[in-house]
């Protein structure tokens, strides 16, 4: 009776550390094989944005071309459920992977502004938004002649190379929030969205550069 009891009980330790086993694989294997890099200054987040990008313009189009209800109804709910995991890993890389340091800078060298610092203010699913921290050098005026203007700072990312990167030309402004006296501290907000992050894993700098080559883009 002793040594069944015996034998019952190394069973069930084995079948414990058999689950634990399986268990640990299956967390580990989530999240469809996704692979990062983690780039020195935006951490995985390019590489998660790419990554879910990917599958959820696949399974999109799987949708669309659906001709079965049952189906459909299946792939609308994983395409759900994919956003909402692409959410949640943004969110979650931002918080853990991105340092306080700003973000390297390449200036145009106006006279009539110097940024001072440019940092990753918040990333979320589709969008990274900087914040340029700038002191104003000269009085700035608007057609009215009044020292509220909106500050325009167009600007680029380019990779280690020094190569642009696609689709990252924007534009950062303050929308007149603050007097544009000289001696101003200003902030001014720019955003990068999923069409440029995507193409960030090899990410080295913000360059700024003229409108007339953003409006090129």
């Amino acid at each position: 009776m002793k040594k069944h009891l015996t034998h019952i009980i190394m069973n069930r330790k084995n079948f414990f550390i058999i689950s634990s086993v399986i268990a640990a694989f299956v967390i580990t294997s989530c999240g469809g094989g996704m692979k990062t890099v983690k780039n020195e200054f935006l951490g995985e987040i390019p590489s998660i944005e790419k990554h879910y990008a990917e599958k959820t313009a696949e399974k999109e189009k799987e949708l669309k071309e659906s001709k079965d209800i049952n189906k459909a109804f299946k792939l609308s709910k994983e395409v759900d459920e994919l956003k909402e995991e692409w959410k949640a890993k943004v969110e979650e890389a931002f918080k853990a992977d991105l340092p306080a340091e700003s973000l390297p800078f390449e200036s145009m060298g106006s006279k009539a502004y110097s940024v001072d610092m440019v940092t990753v203010a918040s990333a979320t699913k589709n969008n990274i938004s900087l914040k340029f921290s700038v002191t104003v050098l000269e009085d700035l005026k608007n057609e009215w002649d009044i020292t509220v203007k909106d500050l325009f700072i167009y600007f680029k990312a380019v990779d280690k190379s020094g190569n642009d990167i696609e689709g990252s030309k924007t534009v950062a402004v303050n929308f007149g929030r603050t007097e544009m006296k000289a001696g101003t501290k200003a902030e001014l907000t720019g955003t990068w969205q999923t069409k440029a992050i995507v193409n960030m894993e090899q990410f080295a700098a913000v360059k700024e550069i003229t409108k007339e080559e953003y409006e090129k883009k």
